[in-house]
């Protein structure tokens, strides 16, 4: 038997042969073999394989795939990349992973540093615990339409991640997921979502734009802790908690909205937040507060815009207190009118926020344009009615002509002909 890391960094070792005698190889036994170029098995072995020369170590039992190395071909049947396999192997520039494959173990491309793209194939359901941590030359991934749980450290360090996009059957991300992607400029979390976990996006220095999902109801500590691109954030409705430290220096971070569900803001949650300058609540309620959530930011020089109902209580109420400005959230009434002036619609929208269009309207004989005025920053009370575009006329008539039954068209004072065949004319003859 091959014990756990048995060969574990040797960093020279360049070719591996696995005599017919092996009977257990334990996972990891071959991580950080960073020159490995060469792995086979003894063909008698009926335990392991190395099929179609693949250059990889498997389980026949299970066709899990043990133990790669930089030439490695995964063949088309394997089901399970096993614990650590390619941990370490940073000569590794690409790897095709085959549809067939169900499970990629934890660590199982670790320290992977020359890999560049991976495509991931659509049995995956769940990225394991730091499968692709430091992949520091990872620039985009293409995850399986399946995967709903990323584990904690997934992504972590890959410094040159610039583009991943989450599926919509995701369910949960782990801790640390994607720290340190410093290269990332923006991501969309999918909707399922229902808890941003703590740290999950620290330090990823390039990330300026993100949206939280309306089903989110808590933001982890540190979880975007130094995403110092980050210049305006939107906490959504249901969100409750804002964990400790969870945007602490965010340096670019100049305009905070929080939804009405917030009522406890954990320390330093907006520390070190140095250019922000409009911070508006929604909260139904003052939010409970921790030591220090604005320490650091200067929020003398900001405004900060809460509900006219509970502007006096802000005022009197330290941290709040503190702001250069207190003023009470400004809406406007937006009506969206037929074309006869039915209301179809009337709208509350906060002051340089965006209307919600109702849904589609239908007049007969007509085909519905848009609306006649943009409703996408609104400053002001604002009526706005739908457009219509007249439909063309038509008339059909089915003649006989030389024992045939031919069907003849008006449209827009035009004239076609449509024979038995289908064959359609133009009055000049022209087939069309």
């Amino acid at each position: 038997s091959i014990g756990a890391g048995s060969f574990n960094n040797c960093q020279t070792l360049q070719s591996i042969a696995i005599p017919k005698n092996v009977n257990y190889i334990e996972k990891g036994s071959f991580s950080n073999c960073s020159s490995l170029v060469e792995l086979c098995v003894d063909i008698d072995n009926p335990h392991y394989d190395s099929r179609n020369n693949c250059h990889a170590i498997i389980e026949t039992s299970t066709n899990s795939l043990i133990a790669g190395c930089m030439n490695t071909i995964i063949p088309e049947d394997i089901y399970v990349i096993s614990k650590s396999a390619f941990s370490g192997a940073s000569s590794l520039t690409s790897i095709i992973v085959p549809e067939s494959v169900g499970l990629i173990d934890a660590l199982a491309f670790y320290g992977c540093s020359a890999l560049s793209h991976i495509e991931l194939p659509n049995n995956l359901t769940e990225i394991k615990e730091s499968t692709f941590h430091f992949c520091t030359a990872l620039t985009s991934v293409k995850l399986g339409t399946k995967i709903q749980y990323i584990d904690e450290y997934a992504f972590c360090n890959c410094f040159s991640l610039e583009s991943i996009e989450l599926p919509k059957s995701i369910l949960n991300i782990g801790r640390f997921a994607f720290a340190n992607c410093q290269s990332l400029p923006c991501i969309t979390l999918p909707d399922n979502l229902v808890s941003i976990a703590d740290f999950t996006f620290e330090d990823c220095t390039s990330l300026a734009m993100i949206k939280i999902p309306n089903n989110i109801i808590n933001i982890g500590a540190c979880a975007f802790n130094n995403c110092s691109s980050l210049d305006s954030i939107h906490i959504p409705e249901h969100v409750k908690t804002i964990g400790t430290r969870a945007f602490q220096t965010c340096s670019k971070l100049s305009l905070v909205k929080i939804g009405s569900g917030v009522n406890n803001i954990q320390s330093e949650a907006f520390s070190n937040c140095s250019n922000l300058k409009t911070f508006i609540c929604n909260a139904m309620y003052i939010p409970s507060v921790e030591w220090g959530i604005f320490n650091q930011t200067g929020i003398s020089k900001a405004t900060l815009y809460v509900p006219v109902d509970l502007l006096q209580n802000y005022k009197d109420n330290y941290p709040w207190s503190e702001f250069g400005n207190i003023l009470p959230i400004e809406e406007h009434t937006v009506m969206f009118l037929d074309w006869e002036g039915t209301i179809l619609k009337t709208e509350q929208v906060e002051d340089g926020c965006s209307a919600t269009a109702p849904a589609t309207p239908v007049r007969e004989g007509y085909t519905f344009t848009g609306w006649d005025k943009d409703f996408s920053n609104v400053q002001s009370d604002l009526i706005v009615t739908a457009q219509y575009e007249k439909n063309p006329e038509s008339a059909v008539e089915d003649i006989e002509a030389q024992g045939h039954r031919i069907r003849k068209i008006i449209e827009n004072q035009q004239l076609f002909i449509i024979l038995p065949n289908g064959t359609r004319y133009s009055t000049m003859g022209q087939e069309l």
